[in-house]
């Protein structure tokens, strides 16, 4: 059993929803538990027309803080090589600001990779003419670190010290094992709780960065962007560190409750506070540690803007138990049956040009989830919960492609079933090899996905969406949801009975991402060689044209944003 526990929770701001057409949240969290450390970390894209990238900017900010945070402990705190890279007060300046320029470097390459790999298009395209009338998008001199602005507050928990490191708005909350509740003075000052808006963007960034260490193990840690942080604004910041602490005891006591909780709160508090997008990310010892947190004060004298779900008892954590193993050839529970077949994959008119060519592919037979994995369906094998606050029913989304391939292999293990890969080595260097021979679980392959998508064997092939020509009939997507994900199965169903196929989450492919050959092909798995992995039918925060069953897009496998069904092969 992990030592440590994490959560993490964010939703689109009040005015973001209001404004026409509605702005996705900005925001982005996340956090990575290991048996001695924990890290977690928040950015809080800039939103604005001039930073059009700012939300993936977030992103990548927090994917990688939390990776680069985790080697740098592994090699300051775990095991260093020589005893003068030990982090300790003394150096902890230094290190700390060495460790932020790592970051700011890592950070800055990502985005001219991506910038250099999807320029700008539609709207986008439109918004850089608008803001830039004197550049082009691959001109020499475009800062396109800025297009991707965003703050980052990051920080880690260890068994030998904890530090946060933080550029731009937003705050951390330290519980200690004893003693008051508080925000780090080193990284916000607590006579103004709106600190200046800085960017890891801007050229003295590194200038910007603040830093805070200690030797005092704390109990736990939160951050959250300045949305929450100027909506509890109020009475020197108590209420907003009540709200930390109430959200820790929580998650100790009832964690599934307590993710549905902050989940039909934070956007209640943007529509109380100052309409801002709202994220919160925290990671603490597990109970079982014997650890207290210090000045839990239960329900009395409550702020106004007290966390719904506060009175929740603490009930035992459920036994994850391993399911019979199943008789082979026989039907997994809530899969479907793809028989092998021949189509035509990619899109003849209308679609983008790594949807071209139109070739002959066939396929094999195999086993498929009816739905996406569920949040449910993800904690009954992994034990915790990766996804943002939805509900058992809801797909888990959130997920890297490392992370998907692990579920497959644990479920496989459960079921008596041989696991389909072999992982080797650590973070996003890890090499994933398919033992074709095994019969567990495994990610789809692209082909097998739009196969399946478009009905498999003797389907037309004409639906422009998985089972349909209308996508609100089958699919969730930017139009009718409303800005949030939905449970999964809740509209029509496709030919081979296969829910939420278009829309809804995006899942990921095994495949490497790369353009399409133009010869017939049979059972492929991608292009030979790349750095991104595939995933396919579109999310419930994207337009019709991203969630056609031939609508391809990509991403880095470490990248924590998706999906994912299974299937198996016959």
């Amino acid at each position: 059993m992990e030592k440590y526990i994490g959560f993490k929770a964010k939703c689109e701001g009040f005015s973001h929803k209001k404004a026409s057409p509605p702005i996705p949240c900005q925001d982005e969290v996340g956090f990575a538990l290991r048996d001695s450390f924990a890290v977690c970390a928040a950015a809080d894209g800039h939103g604005s027309e001039k930073y059009i990238r700012s939300k993936e900017g977030a992103e990548f900010a927090v994917e990688i803080a939390l990776e680069a945070i985790g080697e740098f402990v592994a090699k300051t705190c775990i095991s260093p090589a020589d005893p003068r890279d030990s982090l300790t007060k003394e150096n902890s300046e230094k290190l700390l600001k060495g460790l932020a320029a790592h970051i700011v470097s890592k950070w800055i390459g990502r985005a001219k990779a991506d910038w250099e790999e999807k320029p700008p298009a539609g709207t986008g395209k439109t918004l850089f003419d608008k803001h830039y009338p004197n550049q082009e998008p691959s001109s020499e001199g475009l800062n396109i670190a800025k297009l991707y602005g965003t703050t980052l507050i990051a920080g880690a928990i260890t068994e030998k010290c904890a530090f946060i490191i933080q550029c731009g708005d937003g705050a951390a909350c330290v519980i200690p094992r004893d003693g008051e509740v508080r925000i780090p003075p080193e990284t916000v000052d607590e006579n103004q709780l709106g600190s200046l808006t800085n960017s890891i963007s801007s050229s003295d960034c590194l200038s910007l960065f603040r830093c805070f260490y200690t030797t005092e193990i704390p109990q736990a840690m939160v951050l959250v962007s300045d949305g929450v942080l100027e909506s509890y604004g109020g009475n020197g910041g108590k209420d907003f560190l009540r709200f930390c602490e109430k959200a820790v005891e929580l998650h100790s006591a009832d964690y599934d409750q307590a993710q549905k909780a902050l989940k039909g709160w934070l956007p209640k508090l943007s529509e109380k506070g100052n309409e801002d997008d709202m994220s919160m990310v925290g990671i603490f010892l597990r109970p079982e540690a014997k650890l207290e947190v210090a000045g839990i004060s239960g329900n009395d004298n409550q702020p106004e803007g007290e966390m719904i779900g506060a009175d929740t008892e603490r009930s035992p954590e459920a036994p994850v138990t391993a399911s019979p193993p199943p008789q082979l050839g026989s039907a997994p529970s809530d899969f479907v049956r793809v028989e092998g077949g021949a189509f035509q994959m990619g899109s003849p008119s209308g679609g983008k040009d790594d949807e071209k060519p139109v070739r002959a592919v066939t396929v094999s037979g195999f086993w498929m989830g009816k739905h996406p994995v569920t949040q449910g369906e993800w904690h009954q094998v992994m034990g915790n919960n990766i996804s943002p606050l939805y509900g058992d029913g809801f797909p888990v989304e959130g997920v890297s492609w490392f992370d998907a391939v692990g579920y497959a292999n644990r479920r496989s293990e459960m079921e008596g079933l041989t696991p389909a890969y072999s992982i080797s080595g650590d973070g996003a260097s890890r090499v994933v090899a398919w033992n074709h021979a095994a019969n567990g679980y495994r990610l789809p392959t692209e082909a097998e996905w739009e196969y399946a998508a478009r009905g498999g064997n003797g389907s037309p092939g004409s639906f422009e969406y998985s089972g349909s020509n209308s996508a609100d009939e089958v699919a969730w997507h930017q139009n009718n949801s409303g800005g949030k994900m939905h449970e999964a199965g809740k509209l029509k169903p496709n030919g081979l009975d296969l829910y939420d196929m278009s829309g809804n989450v995006r899942e990921w492919c095994w495949d490497l991402y790369g353009y399409y050959p133009s010869s017939a092909e049979t059972n492929p798995e991608g292009a030979p060689s790349g750095a991104a992995r595939v995933s396919r039918g579109g999310s419930y925060v994207n337009g019709a044209q991203e969630i056609r069953c031939t609508s391809r897009c990509y991403t880095v496998p470490s990248g924590r944003r998706f999906g994912f069904r299974l299937v198996r092969s016959l």
